[in-house]
């Protein structure tokens, strides 16, 4: 039986490659906790909208039938509403977390992040190189191992993680969190965590065969990574035992 109502419209804070494709999915296929895609997000060598014209649209297309709205925010975005957002809004002055609870009836945070940093800017690299940034999509080239490339990209999580956690800080939010590594193992605790914390309590069994989102690490992965440990270990003995 379908619930007639969920609580709490929510955000979805995420960093790349952390499994919010599929998460977003799930929810979205639910019908009742809103429509929580990447609404802000544009192609590559787009112009943006102005957020005074397309934030109407976003409310619309985040929006389900029972009034629940979702969306999912890389750290790029948020600082796009955080920078433009209290203007549009008429709020000048205002933190995004005011703008926001005014605007969205005080949402939810959730916050979705990877333990494993390596593997996620191996991931990231390879969706980068290739353009498969998804498992339906195809791919227009081979991936090539570079130490350095996953060296900055792992830095740059790390950077990004600690901006989001200034975000959460400055704003007074204590997000619900979650990690990829837990979405991978035990997927349906995890959701019904995450729906509790929405506002829906009541048992829900949920098809994840049904979604069009599948893991795309492979024998590929396994190769860079344990070549870029191997790197690393070489490095820090080199760099102990001195020139």
């Amino acid at each position: 039986m379908v619930p007639i109502q969920v609580f709490s419209n929510y955000i979805i804070c995420a960093t790349a490659r952390s499994g919010s494709n599929v998460l977003c999915e799930i929810l979205s296929s639910l019908d009742f906790v809103g429509k929580p895609e990447e609404h802000l997000w544009d192609p590559p060598d787009a112009t943006p909208e102005r957020l005074i014209d397309r934030w109407p649209r976003v409310r619309q297309v985040g929006t389900g039938d029972n009034g629940v709205f979702g969306i999912k925010l890389m750290w790029y975005q948020m600082q796009r509403l955080e920078c433009e957002l209290p203007d549009v809004l008429d709020m000048r002055g205002d933190s995004l977390s005011c703008v926001l609870a005014t605007a969205l009836a005080a949402p939810k945070y959730v916050y979705l992040t990877r333990r494993d940093r390596i593997r996620q800017a191996i991931s990231l690299i390879r969706a980068i190189q290739s353009g498969q940034w998804r498992s339906m999509d195809s791919s227009s080239s081979t991936p090539r191992y570079d130490t350095a490339s996953i060296t900055r990209e792992v830095r740059s999580l790390e950077e990004e993680e600690a901006t989001w956690e200034a975000f959460f800080t400055r704003n007074g939010v204590s997000p619900y969190r979650l990690t990829y590594e837990e979405l991978v193992s035990t997927p349906q605790e995890v959701l019904a965590g995450l729906l509790s914390f929405l506002g829906h309590d009541t048992p829900i069994t949920i098809n994840f065969s049904a979604t069009r989102h599948r893991r795309q690490a492979d024998n590929v992965t396994e190769e860079w990574l344990h070549r870029y440990e191997r790197e690393c270990a070489s490095e820090s003995v080199n760099a102990r035992n001195g020139p």
